[in-house]
């Protein structure tokens, strides 16, 4: 879905890339070829799908996704979105992104998976900054109150300075500050985690704000060079707060997370593995239910499962 067409020219250091696939489609896994061997996840041992090992193409994979609404009428018989990140795009040149979709009998027959194909220009500026962790757009960070989660941002050496104070990141557009009331450091540069060319400005973040939270890493320089990222915070503890038996069945209630994918699980017999009942369901609220139309006479299990 994006970027819409061969020929298209990628003008960011970033880019997110959309894929829409069928109901049957289990897995989408990618890989970038572009004019760049620096960025490779051979060299950056990072698994950003780019490159090759060994002379063969580093494969990652792609996130599934709560759908894009404005999409469904051009994709209607795709309703499942899967994303991923062109991270370290090159100056000049041109990529080509391959994606492999998947379905259950591919685990069986792995070579059985439907290739589609994107060539783009690359034309990024040549400072480059973009966020290393979280790695992706809409990414699942699972995080407890007061947990401390390293914000990574590879920026490349054309940008190297040792004034900490170029730097700012901003969270939902708030200002992080660069010292913790006691004084001690909140952003620092790193060993590159990049690879050769980079450097990394880490952040120490604490106290997530559970649901979606918008990360920017600005470099001020003539001009300002920045990348963002989109996340989402769960708690990776929560509570099934309800069930309403009936008659045609039962209604199972528990603590979610906008756009986080959730499945309900259940047995008859704890001697008896539990097993998915549910499709993957994006959590709607606060709280999200479901509806159990095969209830049991006598008891019932239930596990809800939260999803990558």
């Amino acid at each position: 879905a994006f970027p819409a067409a061969d020929g298209a020219t990628i003008s960011n250091n970033t880019y997110t890339m959309v894929v829409r696939a069928d109901g049957a489609t289990t897995a989408v896994e990618y890989n970038i070829a572009d004019s760049n061997a620096a960025n490779d996840d051979a060299v950056t041992g990072l698994s950003n799908g780019n490159g090759l090992s060994n002379g063969v193409p580093v494969f990652a994979q792609a996130r599934l996704v709560s759908p894009d609404s404005t999409l469904d009428l051009q994709y209607p018989s795709q309703p499942r979105e899967y994303r991923f990140n062109f991270v370290a795009v090159p100056n000049s040149g041109t990529a080509t992104i391959t994606v492999r979709l998947k379905k259950l009998t591919t685990t069986v027959y792995t070579n059985r998976f439907t290739t589609r194909t994107r060539t783009v220009n690359t034309a990024a500026p040549t400072q480059i900054v973009h966020i290393s962790a979280p790695a992706t757009d809409g990414q699942v960070l699972r995080l407890k109150p007061n947990d401390l989660y390293t914000i990574q941002t590879c920026f490349s050496t054309n940008l190297y300075t040792n004034d900490i104070t170029l730097f700012s990141i901003y969270i939902n557009g708030v200002f992080q500050p660069r010292l913790a009331t006691n004084g001690s450091p909140l952003y620092f540069i790193q060993s590159p985690t990049c690879g050769s060319g980079f450097m990394t400005l880490g952040y120490r973040w604490t106290n997530a704000s559970p649901g979606s939270n918008i990360i920017q890493v600005t470099v001020t320089k003539n001009p300002a060079v920045m990348d963002t990222r989109t996340v989402t915070v769960v708690n990776p503890i929560f509570n099934i707060t309800s069930f309403t038996p009936g008659l045609s069945g039962g209604s199972i209630v528990w603590d979610s997370v906008p756009s986080v994918n959730y499945q309900v699980w259940a047995t008859t017999n704890l001697l008896i593995p539990m097993v998915p009942i549910s499709t993957v369901i994006p959590g709607s609220g606060s709280s999200t239910f479901y509806f159990d139309p095969a209830p049991d006479t006598t008891n019932k299990f239930y596990r809800i499962q939260l999803l990558p």
